[in-house]
């Protein structure tokens, strides 16, 4: 059946000037100061007391307790007071704290100030806050550290969930004179993500990294005992033992990037290219035409996510790309594009269709020099070809999705060269060329520099930096393989081949297509197919490196990798249960063909496995595109683990309080059990009523922090002392009834039950009114029944082998980043729209 739907296609919005890259100042981290704090147990965490420590070239100077004095008990300031004359420390209140060690270490000495999620601490040290001012912080807290008017507010904006911007107001000096110091700040969540791509806690990342001190559990929080106060301690150790660890595992990079300005991968892959002097695209190519820029950003599409195979079991092998994205470079010699002294254009429209006839299996695309040649936008006039598409698919969608289509249209659509392809393997179908548009990489900029990054000598005009970190890599899994575990050098390896991973992936994607939209308030030029007016609230606002030739090229290169996966068991009457970017879950039998095949497709000058063999042979069940679970079912239904990391989804799941109150530890999350509930209702072990009966008295709670002023506002109502300051944790519940033909959602205060907070006041986001009533709050047994119901939209079917949609185009939007986002005020929209 041809279904006529809109299709949405990205767009190109010129910048109103060329970025320049920011030369970072050195930061001094000889000097450090650590703290950590403890808070009351209740909604308000409000400081209870804390410690912290100054240390100087690794040699600690003095250490302190300081202390809430409005939030201790006098019993509690004695117990404060003997632990400190215990452990020969300072004990002070948070106000001399501020003044007497903070302030004079962390402003005027401009000590770097050390902690483990930084955004939480700093608020509990504060009396007031107010919105910050200034285009940076919009949206920002600017916080009062006290009553003397000499001393500096503190400014926080949340980025992401682990990323924040930290930094000091203005102030006078001794002298009386201006002094714009901003600070040094180190969140050591941050710095944790930067190295391992991944979010750690500071119990998780101790364990990573083997500190002497590892994170302990209190017996009880809000209320100061001895063991209190040394599991307190105890953590401030764990903070300043992980700062040299990851300090000393950062310095491995030998990079030009100040710690404190590592705030992701991103940011170390970026400042890698920084070395090795690479200048932009836009700044390189001034006169390329906004025109095809935009026929480029028409034809982005992100990683390929399906499920092919809907909650039926089926017995696979996972198989995964060995860094797709560096291999897909390297195959299609991107790395000329990078240090190219220009990019041109030529119409390649003949040579094209000479190659779409000449391809007509995978087997074809077994020369590694075609490959090369795939650097191309292709203007499509379809007519039912496996081209991806974008659209909302179901009625009742918000979201745009991305699948793979056959797709009729009229008028032509650019897509890459290598989507192209891949329908033509898939559909046995040439499609009709209209137009190709190649990109020819013209002579060398000027001033490449030479580098040595971890040990990695590479001379960027004479070798494909991504072809150098990966071998590197490999040689040095080779290695450590031969050594074993047990081997004193494994770790050191271990901790260079990933840092040597961090490098290549950075580089290979995310830095072309950054995107930080901002707010428009005025009509622009925009640029698709055609040139545009366009009146948006928001406009993309790209990055530095910004290049859609190389996002586009990286993207496509990589679906079609999949594509060819897809077409060898289709051969066989085969196919995928799920695909995910670079990994496909395949019948076990066809594994071996699959391997061989891409291993031929080798682009290193070593032996490097193209495709892996992630699993042995096991069960998968899925639901929907990020949403399955690999499995053995032998005597009993067991997930399959491999790496201390149980292999299930937490997509849709993850943001979900755990609802069972039991702490199974971290390695076992929570969701063991919902997945679990899962396949026993697949295969009649429990029956829907069961289900049911277990999930309908606990409530789909999330927590979150209150990172925006536009979030603190909704409080008001509950919050007219202030006592609820911002980065406090904050519970929301999933709205399960309308008021006046609007959801209620509802946000409460934080509470260390969270299911108990249903039978208590809540606001309600939308219409800031207080409202008490546990109807309004979404249970967990329609929640599980949603999310087993969930639909694969980008295919037609419910159970067992999905077909792909027929559609024909009824029209076409341009879009931004922007274009699933509901609303903009803040991260719990986008919890209350999943």
């Amino acid at each position: 059946m041809i279904e006529k739907k809109e299709i949405a296609l990205r767009t190109y919005v010129k910048p109103k000037r060329i970025k320049e890259r920011i030369q970072n100042k050195e930061v001094n981290t000889s000097r450090i100061l650590v703290f950590d704090t403890e808070t009351t147990d209740d909604m308000y965490q409000n400081l209870k007391f804390g410690s912290f420590a100054i240390i100087e070239n690794s040699n600690e100077q003095y250490k302190g307790i300081f202390y809430n004095p409005e939030d201790v008990t006098e019993d509690e300031k004695k117990l404060l007071e003997k632990h400190c004359k215990l452990k020969q420390i300072q004990l002070y209140t948070k106000e001399d704290f501020i003044e007497n060690v903070f302030i004079k270490e962390v402003f005027y000495t401009q000590t770097l100030c050390i902690g483990f999620n930084l955004p939480f601490d700093i608020p509990r040290l504060s009396i007031d806050w107010s919105e910050a001012r200034g285009k940076r912080f919009e949206n920002g807290f600017s916080f009062i550290l006290s009553k003397n008017p000499s001393i500096p507010r503190l400014k926080i904006k949340h980025i992401d969930s682990t990323m924040s911007f930290i930094e000091f107001g203005s102030a006078f000096d001794y002298n009386g004179r201006n002094y714009n110091f901003r600070g040094n700040f180190l969140d050591l969540k941050t710095l944790m993500f930067a190295l391992t791509n991944e979010k750690y806690s500071l119990k998780t990342a101790c364990k990573l990294f083997k500190t002497k001190h590892q994170k302990s559990e209190a017996k009880t929080h809000g209320k100061i005992t001895p063991e209190y106060i040394e599991y307190n301690l105890n953590d401030l150790e764990c903070t300043k033992e992980l700062y040299y660890k990851a300090k000393e595992e950062y310095d491995k990079f030998c990079i030009n990037l100040p710690v404190t300005k590592a705030y992701s991968p991103a940011s170390i892959g970026k400042t890698c290219l920084d070395m090795l002097d690479i200048k932009s695209f836009e700044k390189k190519n001034p006169n390329f035409p906004d025109a095809i820029k935009g026929n480029i950003m028409a034809s982005y599409y992100g990683g390929r996510s399906d499920v092919m195979f809907r909650r039926n079991p089926m017995q696979i092998v996972l198989l995964d790309f060995t860094s797709m994205y560096p291999t897909v470079c390297i195959l299609q010699n991107l790395w000329k594009f990078i240090i190219a002294e220009k990019i041109e254009t030529i119409d390649n429209t003949e040579n094209v269709r000479k190659l779409l006839e000449r391809i007509k299996e995978p087997a074809d695309l077994l020369d590694n020099e075609l490959w090369k040649t795939f650097n191309c936008i292709v203007f499509v006039k379809s007519n039912e070809d496996l081209l991806p598409v974008r659209s909302r698919f179901n009625y009742n969608e918000e979201a745009y999705n991305i699948g793979i289509e056959y797709l009729t249209n009229e008028n032509a659509i650019p897509y890459a060269l290598s989507d192209v392809i891949a329908s033509k393997i898939l559909n046995n179908k040439t499609p009709e060329i209209m137009k190709a548009i190649r990109f020819i990489p013209v002579g060398i900029q000027n001033g490449l520099k030479k580098v040595n990054i971890l040990g990695v000598e590479s001379d960027p005009e004479k070798q494909d930096f991504f072809e150098a970190l990966i071998e590197e890599r490999q040689k040095i899994k080779n290695e450590m393989k031969r050594l074993g575990e047990a081997s004193p050098e494994h770790m050191l390896l271990d901790s260079k081949q990933k840092a040597l991973k961090t490098i290549a992936n950075a580089i290979s994607y995310g830095i072309y297509i950054e995107d930080n939209p901002e707010e428009n308030y005025e009509i622009i030029d925009a640029y698709g197919i055609e040139k545009f007016e366009a009146d948006a609230s928001k406009i993309d606002n790209f990055g530095y490196f910004f290049n859609p030739i190389m996002a586009v090229l990286i993207t496509s290169a990589s679906r079609l990798l999949l594509a060819i996966a897809e077409s060898i068991l289709a051969k066989h009457g085969k196919f995928f249960a799920f695909c995910d970017t670079d990994s496909m879950a395949v019948p076990p039998e066809c594994a071996k063909e699959l391997q061989d095949y891409f291993q031929k497709l080798n682009p290193y000058k070593i032996d490097v496995e193209i495709l892996k063999q992630e699993t042995p042979v096991v069960w998968c069940y899925c639901i929907s595109a990020k949403r399955y679970v690999l499995y053995k079912k032998d005597d009993k239904i067991e997930i399959f683990k491999k790496d201390k990391k149980y292999r299930f989804s937490l997509h849709g799941l993850g943001h979900i309080e755990n609802p069972f109150g039991n702490d199974r530890g971290d390695d076992i999350p929570w969701q063991i059990e919902w997945w679990t509930d899962i396949l026993n209702l697949e295969y009649g072990i429990v029956d829907e009523n069961e289900i049911t009966t277990k999930y309908r008295n606990k409530y789909e709670i999330a927590q979150l922090s209150i990172t925006s002023t536009n979030i603190m506002k909704r409080f008001e109502v509950l919050n007219k002392d202030k006592k609820i300051k911002p980065s406090n944790f904050f519970l929301v519940g999933m709205g399960a009834k309308k008021i006046d033909g609007i959801l209620v959602k509802p946000m409460a205060p934080y509470s260390n039950n969270p299911q108990s907070i249903v039978y208590q006041n809540f606001v309600d986001y939308n219409s800031g009114k207080i409202l008490n009533d546990i109807s309004y709050w979404k249970t967990l047994d329609r929640t599980f029944f949603r999310y087993l119901d969930h639909p694969e939209s980008k295919f037609v079917g419910n159970r067992g082998k999905l077909e792909r949609r027929h559609i024909e185009v009824s029209d076409i939007i341009f879009i931004g980043k922007e274009a699933n986002d509901v609303k903009t005020t803040g991260r719990c929209d986008k919890i209350w729209n999943k």
